[in-house]
């Protein structure tokens, strides 16, 4: 029983151990893509619209904001990196590439992103800043009182006011009427009115000009002789001393009513009546922060009347009221409360969309939007979120149904001081239902087994996420087969291109809710096969020499030399180098195995051959190879003796230099000999010398007109040369 038992446990064991073994490997994603990319430091947080099949990211950050050193923060494919990454502050002044490398490390993807500005919303300002008569000598220039919006100059007595024309100038954007430069008649005061950048806001100046007074003429006096009068002497009286008055001290104002004691945001009060006592002397009125003090009146010591304005931005709220006289100020706090205007909404831009068009950025523009908790774009339009970034401009991203009705809609904007509406601010037009191949549409070319990516757009297909089907042809549309049965309708498709290569491919996307619904590339494009490209050696290039052509490239033996070539993206994997010595017929391994990377350092062997040539090997698709384009030389080393070659005559006694040039492949030193009967016999002149080409020699031995030298390399002795012809020896 127990040896059975035993037995069941050892099959149960390897069955087990079976199963492991044979489960496989869990394939590493080959997804890269970035799935959100924001700024969540800037408020509100800006969200990037990704466009996956362009593999563009697009972001619409608030007027003023500084994008040279901004954070994204990026959500990408799970087991991905990206690079540069996230949180790291980048330069978006010019658009910034991303790269997300797959977890399987070889898949990539690139997307461009690019920041916009947000334009600047109009300006609300309308002030004169400057009036003057230019033309006058010397020029006379205005006095402007910004509070009660007046503006006073005096021109010298006897000028001409009838037809003065001013120099205005004023805010940026702004207009003002009469415009300047215009001739005027100054006789009463005349009104200027500015017009902001906004076109609503508005502020009259009235402008009064004083003729100075002429000068008096003084008149000399009449002399009239004295009359001596005799001095009659008077006692002097005494004068009791004055008494001086102790002086009365002024008291401090305070202030006890102010009626009305609330406006709103934007409003002018022409009269705002503050109760109180001690307001004799006052020379100042406060109504605190976004209130200006148009102008007030001392009515008596207990009440003063005032006209202000509260600023369009002014942040709602409780505001102390002071008054300022001799005796010191009083002030009433919590006085004035500012209430939030109800919102206005003037314009929207853009004004239309069509149905089913996801994202759209819509600015909207009025005034008092501080605060906005809700904007609405009526029904099927969908506020995914928004932004308020100032008092008159709000940003906002919406999507319109694929089915909303065509027509006008109302938009709104609620603030905690009501909703303002812009009826008929935004149309939603009918879109036409089509789709679009963009890539590839003719002139590109895609290699077999490198991943690409089919890009198409569409409109008005039924909720826009409905699938399409991809189909490929190889024959320029003749023939066509499916790649992609069902897809969504979301853009874009990667493909791993398949074989065989054709310069006749296209793409076709069609609906599979309208199949008469589809689009072809516009033009053929390539599919092409992966190569590899020996550049060198190459051969290929040959040169005259005597009745024969000499292959230009010639790699010595023994020297160290460089095979390089170029292959297609989709050749991966390493790759192995062989060379033939016979022109092709046979071949050898002489690098097993390396990268693919270009390049590859060789130390030349032999023997040597005027048929070699290289041939590089994809060892991961074995039928991608290629060959030098011709044969090319190996060649021995060799040495050449240049002096003295024959013919010379060299005189006992003197010191003559031998000469001789080698080959890189001949290294170590050399030995030098001398014959003296024509090559018959050697004697050794120097047994070892540096291999630098030149070496002195004290003429010796008995004189000869049969005279040679040779020079032959220690390390390899077959390799030498001697003197081509005899040279003398004399006394």
């Amino acid at each position: 029983m127990g040896r059975k038992l035993g037995l069941i446990i050892t099959f149960l064991l390897v069955l087990s151990f079976s199963l492991v073994t044979a489960l496989p490997a869990l394939a590493q994603s080959t997804e890269a893509k970035i799935t959100a990319f924001d700024f969540a430091a800037l408020v509100p947080t800006v969200v990037g619209v990704v466009d996956e099949g362009a593999k563009t990211i697009a972001l619409t950050v608030p007027s003023g904001t500084d994008v040279t050193a901004l954070v994204p923060t990026i959500a990408i494919s799970a087991g991905a990196s990206v690079v540069p990454a996230s949180g790291a502050a980048q330069n978006f002044t010019s658009p910034v590439n991303y790269t997300v490398t797959a977890e399987d490390t070889t898949t990539t993807a690139v997307y461009a992103v690019t920041v916009t500005i947000a334009p600047a919303p109009p300006s609300s300002a309308a002030k004169i800043t400057s009036f003057n008569f230019a033309a006058l000598v010397p020029p006379v220039v205005g006095v402007i009182d910004e509070g009660a919006k007046t503006i006073a100059l005096t021109v010298p007595s006897g000028t001409d006011v009838t037809a003065l024309v001013p120099t205005i100038a004023i805010s940026t954007g702004a207009s003002v009427a009469p415009a300047s430069g215009v001739a005027q008649n100054f006789t009463s005061p005349v009104n200027y009115t500015v017009t902001a950048e906004d076109t609503t806001t508005t502020a009259v100046y009235a402008v009064t000009v004083t003729i100075a007074p002429a000068p008096s003429t003084p008149t000399p006096p009449t002399p009239t002789p004295p009359t001596p009068t005799p001095p009659t002497p008077t006692p002097p009286t005494p004068t009791p001393p004055t008494p001086t008055p102790t002086p009365t001290p002024t008291p401090t104002p305070t202030v006890t009513s102010v009626s009305p004691n609330s406006g709103v945001q934007g409003q002018t009060l022409p009269a705002v009546v503050i109760g109180g006592t001690y307001f004799t002397g006052a020379t100042v009125v406060s109504f605190g922060a976004g209130i200006t003090i148009n102008s007030f009146h001392f009515d008596s010591a207990t009440q003063i009347t005032a006209n202000i304005t509260i600023a369009p931005d002014a942040t709602p709220g409780l505001r102390d009221v002071s008054v300022t006289t001799p005796g010191g100020t009083g002030t009433r706090a919590g006085g004035f409360t500012v209430l939030q205007a109800p919102p206005t909404v003037t314009s929207v831009y853009p004004n239309s969309g069509f149905r089913g068009q996801h994202p759209i950025y819509v600015s909207i523009y009025g005034h008092y939007f501080s605060g906005a908790t809700a904007v609405s774009f009526g029904a099927g339009i969908t506020v995914n979120n928004f932004g308020v970034f100032s008092a008159t401009w709000i940003l906002t991203r919406i999507s319109i149904a694929a089915n909303a009705t065509p027509g006008l809609r109302d938009i709104s904007v609620t603030t905690p001081g009501g909703t303002g509406t812009l009826a008929g601010g935004f149309t939603v037009s009918e879109a036409a239902v089509s789709t679009k191949v963009i890539s590839p549409n003719g002139g590109e070319s895609w290699e077999m087994r490198t991943n690409q990516t089919i890009l198409w757009t569409s409109s008005g297909l039924i909720g826009a996420t409905g699938n399409v089907n991809i189909q490929l042809s190889r024959d320029g549309g003749l023939t066509w087969k499916t790649i992609m049965v069902s897809t969504p309708n979301d853009g874009f498709q990667a493909w791993k291109v398949t074989g065989p290569p054709t310069n006749q491919a296209k793409i076709k996307v069609i609906s599979t809710v309208y199949p008469d619904v589809f689009d072809i590339s516009d033009a053929n494009f390539i599919i092409s096969a992966p190569t590899i490209r020996v550049t060198s050696p190459n051969g290929g290039e040959s040169r005259d020499r005597g009745e024969s052509r000499e292959s230009v490239e010639r790699w010595e033996i023994g020297t160290k030399q460089t095979i390089t070539w170029t292959s297609s993206p989709s050749v991966t994997g390493r790759i192995r180098i062989q060379l033939s010595r016979d022109g092709g017929q046979t071949w050898k391994t002489i690098v097993a195995t390396t990268i693919n990377d270009g390049i590859q350092d060789w130390i030349v062997t032999g023997p040597p051959t005027n048929r070699a040539r290289i041939k590089v090997q994809s060892l991961s698709y074995l039928d991608v190879f290629d060959i030098s384009d011709a044969n090319f030389i190996l060649s021995a080393p060799t040495i050449r003796v240049t002096s003295p070659n024959g013919g010379e005559s060299w005189k006992i006694g003197t010191r003559q230099t031998i000469t001789w040039t080698s080959l890189p492949g001949v290294t170590g030193k050399v030995k030098i000999q001398l014959s003296i009967d024509g090559g018959l016999t050697w004697k050794t002149i120097n047994a070892s010398t540096r291999n630098d080409g030149s070496e002195t020699w004290k003429v010796s031995r008995t004189p000869t007109s049969q005279a040679r030298i040779r020079v032959f390399s220690i390390s390899y002795p077959d390799v030498f040369d001697i003197s081509d012809a005899n040279f003398t020896i004399t006394r």
